[in-house]
């Protein structure tokens, strides 16, 4: 006699019960879809600080011209999105990238803050940071808080520069770029060592 079309081969569950199974308690590789999820939003949540923290210094040095730490601020969002990849897809190079890439931008927070203290030898009124295209300096310098511009007419000469006159600042532009340095050099110890210990631990769930 043949058989319905509806009907299943002898032997085969009906779905309805291999649902119902699945409802009572299914192996870990059903369940990894909505662990998944979780890893993307645990992880999305320590790195999206990260990525505010700095894109909002890479606004000032561009506002600045400031040309290397443009390209270092560059480079580290594009290594905080692979460290982020490499987190929910358990990437074990991309998260040694990361690693290596957070000890080297630690490093040149390290740089940024001696160059405007001026240790041993640095100049903060150097053209260092600019790589010698231009004689700009940080955007902090002239909009700082308190800080008011004042421009100096150059007189009756038409080829002679004005003068630009900064005063009443609060805090001067080398000390909030120093901040800024050594609040990234916090921000990316502390979210280093949170972001592999939830990669440890979310993937250790899977087996």
């Amino acid at each position: 006699m043949g058989q319905k079309r509806g009907d299943l081969p002898m032997g085969l569950p009906e779905l309805s019960d291999v649902g119902q199974r699945c409802r009572d308690g299914c192996p870990h590789g059903s369940r990894s879809g909505n662990h998944t999820l979780s890893i993307i939003q645990n992880t999305g949540s320590l790195l999206f600080p990260f990525q505010v923290v700095a894109l909002e210094r890479q606004v000032f040095d561009f506002l600045g011209y400031q040309w290397a730490p443009i390209l270092a601020n560059f480079f580290h969002i594009l290594v905080v999105i692979l460290g982020l990849f490499g987190t929910i897809q358990y990437r074990p190079r991309y998260i040694v990238v990361y690693t290596v890439w957070t000890a080297l931008w630690v490093a040149w927070n390290v740089f940024v803050i001696c160059f405007y203290l001026e240790v041993r030898g640095l100049s903060k009124d150097s053209d260092l940071l600019t790589f010698n295209i231009s004689a700009h300096r940080s955007w902090w310098s002239e909009h700082g808080p308190g800080c008011v511009r004042r421009e100096i007419p150059a007189g009756v000469d038409a080829n002679a520069h004005s003068y630009i006159s900064i005063m009443g600042c609060l805090l001067e532009y080398q000390y909030i770029e120093v901040i800024h340095s050594a609040f990234q050099i916090l921000i990316s110890v502390s979210h280093k060592k949170q972001m592999l210990g939830h990669n440890f631990r979310n993937h250790s769930k899977l087996y």
